[in-house]
């Protein structure tokens, strides 16, 4: 796992890796029946959380790259699941941790046009409090 500072990414021109797929059943463990996260609800990280981080532009993926986020994080829910089990959030705090998510041979690349968070449906229950709905 990487250390959320660069560590573990893949190197420029490098396959991206695959993201992890989790199981459907391990969906019975969200909160409440039928539960599906909204785009603009906020959610607060409980404990330091491993993520994906989208490293590109536009749909284009320049990399995917392991992450943690710290305890006390918010993300707000951009995009929720719809035939997936992957969340895609910003964090509320999107420039400060962007040198601390996304390493420089990233952020330095002419096709780098910034950064997004994915979770998938079980650790955004298991590592995340819902502190807003979506308005």
């Amino acid at each position: 796992m990487c250390d959320g500072r660069g560590g573990g990414g893949v190197a420029p021109g490098a396959p991206a890796p695959q993201l992890r797929r989790i199981p459907l059943g391990r969906q019975a463990t969200l909160p409440r029946d039928n539960y599906m996260p909204s785009a603009g609800e906020r959610y607060r990280a409980r404990h330091d959380a491993a993520v994906m981080i989208w490293v590109g532009r536009g749909e284009a993926a320049l990399a995917r790259l392991e992450a943690v986020v710290p305890a006390g994080e918010v993300l707000e829910i951009e995009e929720g699941p719809a035939d997936s089990e992957w969340i895609f959030a910003q964090p509320e705090r999107y420039n400060e941790l962007e040198h601390s998510l996304v390493p420089l041979e990233y952020r330095d690349s002419p096709y780098y046009g910034g950064y997004g968070i994915v979770v998938d449906l079980p650790s955004l229950v298991a590592d995340f409090e819902l502190i807003s709905p979506a308005a």
